[in-house]
Order: structure tokens, then C-alpha cells, then sequence
């Protein structure tokens, strides 16, 4: 409701990520499950993944449940870019997994009492506890080891990446921004070896016709203003 409200149209067009729960949809429960359970190989490695850096002892605390609304809420979306771990939606999930995985640690320390790991760790008392001493005493380590290997499949690789730190010419030809007070560039894409910035006029700017926007071609020359929109064209 928040959101919408400043929207200048007063809509918010994530509502259609919805499916079965957008507005206008007839909602059903066999209707809601299936669109839960579709692609649930990709939903369930999700999960895999966020509970992997903590060797799953996150499991060991209900505060694991705190993620749960927003993981729902995510999987029942049509939209696949919600269900997986590409893009950055998962950012709020994993602080949750962490306290989670602490407080698991703490609550076998305090199950166990003094001493008792040491009996829970030697299997007299149980497999179950023999499993959750082990969780804590190497708990810490198997996060570490665990952690480490993942971190250079996802972009956080790209830390060690020379590449990353060399201006590109995406940068450089962004500079164009900023010859033209008080134009927006909207768009930019690639067009053989020049990029496309498309602009429009934002505001009237001292000796420019109103509604008109100067362009720039691949040699640097200005032409005088061209219809609102037009393409900028900027040399690599």
C-alpha cells in the first residue's frame, strides 16, 4: 500500500508476480500449492544453498522460521528470478540464517550442560546427541570450510578478479551525463562500437529550446537540438 502510494500511477506492478494472487485471479488451494511447488528442483537447491553455509545447524533454532515468510512469499512467485540465488533477494534471508545457526550452538551448549558435551560427543547417551556435539565443538570450522569453496562460485569471485578494478568504456562513455545539464539518460545500449544513450529533457536549460535535446555523434560534434529522446551517440 506504501509503495503504490507514491507511485505516480498508484500502482505497483509486482503484482503481477503474484499468479494465482494477483488481483482479478481466482484463487484456489490446488491452484496455490501447484504454483508453490512449480520448478521445485530450482526452489529446493535455494534452500540447499542458504542453509549450506551453516552446515545446516541453522535448522537447530526456531529463529530459522523468521526466514520463512519472505522465502514463501518469493517461491510463490511466477517471476523465476525470485526463486533463485543470482540475484540479491536472498540478502535479507541470510543474516536471519546466521543468528539462527548461533543460537542453534547456543542452545546445544546449554542442553548439554557442563560437561556434557564431552558425554553427548562419546554416543552413550544417543546418535542425536552425538551428532549435535559435533555440531558444536566443529560447527564454527565446517562454516569456514564450507564458505570459502562457495564464495568463488558467486560474484563475490569477482574480488579476485583484476577485471573488475579497469575502467571500462561503459564508465567512460557514462561521462556524457554530465555534459548536459539537466537531460535524463534513460536508456543505454550497445549499437556496433558506439553505445546509445537516450535522453530526455528534464527541465529547461538557459539557451536551449524547450523540449529540445543536443545530440552528440561518434566524432565528438554537437548538432543543434533534436526532437526530445533522441539518440546520443558516444565513441568507445
Amino acid at each position: 500500500m506504501i509503495i503504490p502510494h507514491f507511485n505516480p500511477g498508484h500502482q505497483y506492478d509486482y503484482w503481477s508476480d503474484g499468479g494465482i494472487l494477483a488481483p482479478g485471479s481466482h484463487l484456489t488451494v490446488t491452484g496455490l500449492i501447484g504454483q508453490w511447488f512449480h520448478a521445485w528442483p530450482g526452489k529446493l537447491q535455494t534452500i540447499v544453498l542458504l542453509l549450506l553455509p551453516t552446515a545446516f545447524i541453522a535448522l537447530r533454532s526456531p529463529l530459522i522460521l523468521v526466514a520463512g515468510p519472505s522465502l514463501l512469499l518469493r517461491f510463490l512467485a511466477t517471476n523465476s528470478a525470485f526463486w533463485g540465488t543470482v540475484w540479491h533477494y536472498n540478502a535479507t534471508v541470510m543474516p536471519v540464517i546466521f543468528v539462527a545457526a548461533i543460537d542453534a550452538m547456543a542452545r546445544i551448549d546449554a542442553a548439554a550442560g557442563a560437561g556434557g558435551l564431552a558425554a553427548w560427543g562419546g554416543g552413550r547417551l544417543g546418535a542425536r546427541r552425538a551428532v549435535l556435539a559435533r555440531a558444536r565443538r566443529y560447527g564454527a570450522a565446517m562454516m569456514l570450510a564450507i564458505t570459502v569453496p562457495l564464495a568463488f562460485q558467486f560474484p563475490l569471485s569477482t574480488l579476485w578478479n583484476a577485471q573488475s578494478y579497469r575502467i571500462n568504456s561503459h564508465v567512460r562513455s557514462a561521462d556524457i551525463a554530465q555534459i548536459y545539464p539537466g537531460h535524463v539518460y534513460t536508456e543505454i545500449f550497445q549499437s556496433g562500437d558506439v553505445y546509445v544513450f537516450r535522453s530526455a529533457l528534464q527541465k529547461p536549460v538557459a539557451g536551449r529550446p524547450p523540449g529540445r535535446v543536443p545530440a552528440l555523434s561518434k566524432a565528438g560534434q554537437t548538432r543543434p537540438g533534436e526532437p526530445q529522446r533522441t539518440n546520443v551517440l558516444v565513441g568507445r
